[in-house]
């Protein structure tokens, strides 16, 4: 049998190389308490209502166009024999966000106040088209750069109430391109079917003039 102080050296030892080797292995995983966990970044959440001055609609009127930014977005058709669709539109400001932040998920939730006759059966449902017309109100029917026509599609058209989009993919582009908006155009799938007779979603818009208090978010969740 070795001699006691023997024993006790070599378990020494073997305490010694245990204690690196749990080491070694703990700075692999990343730790030993909090693994992947401590890498996790909690996502700011944003929201932004819509530019006044930039939300709005733009309507056919005989052979030219008007638009405002002082009335509510709407989309459909006015009372016409001759038709007159009706486009609405949208601009939010992107000026809180950092430079370099990742979208993890943004919203476009948007409030239809009432509706005039029947527009689901005159336009089916309403398209989204991302665009960018910058910060001066589209003054024709479908202005601005197309960048995604028709992303996504609302079907409800006849309910009223918070209608949301997702539009993380369309925001992230808007900030990797150095855009300071982001923009949204509302059009029916299908145009005015000359009926004489309004069939029209109206909207709210950020200066309330629905009287609703519920205003055009884009709502947003990103990490620096």
């Amino acid at each position: 049998m070795p001699p006691l102080m023997t024993l006790i050296e070599n378990a020494r030892v073997i305490a010694t190389a245990f204690a690196i080797t749990t080491s070694l292995f703990l700075a692999g995983c990343g730790g030993g308490g909090g693994g992947e966990n401590d890498d996790q970044i909690e996502p700011v959440q944003l929201t932004v209502v819509s530019t006044p001055e930039l939300d709005g609609l733009t309507a056919i009127v005989g052979q030219s166009t008007d638009s405002a930014t002082d009335i509510a977005p709407a989309v459909g058709d006015f009372a016409s024999n001759i038709g007159r669709d009706v486009v609405g539109y949208y601009s939010f400001d992107l000026s809180q966000i950092p430079a370099g932040a990742r979208i993890v998920s943004a919203r476009l939730s948007l409030f239809s106040s009432r509706t005039l006759n029947d527009p689901e059966e005159m336009m089916v449902h309403i398209k989204l088209d991302h665009v960018n017309y910058g910060n001066l109100f589209p003054q024709v029917l479908l202005a601005g750069a197309a960048l995604d026509l028709d992303f996504a599609q609302i079907d409800d058209v006849n309910t009223t109430g918070r209608k949301d989009v997702d539009v993380t993919a369309q925001l992230q582009d808007d900030l990797d391109s150095g855009r300071t908006t982001s923009q949204y155009r509302l059009r029916g799938a299908v145009g005015t079917d000359n009926d004489n007779q309004s069939d029209v979603v109206v909207l709210t818009d950020a200066e309330d003039t629905e009287g609703t208090g519920e205003l055009p978010m884009l709502i947003i969740e990103y990490t620096e």
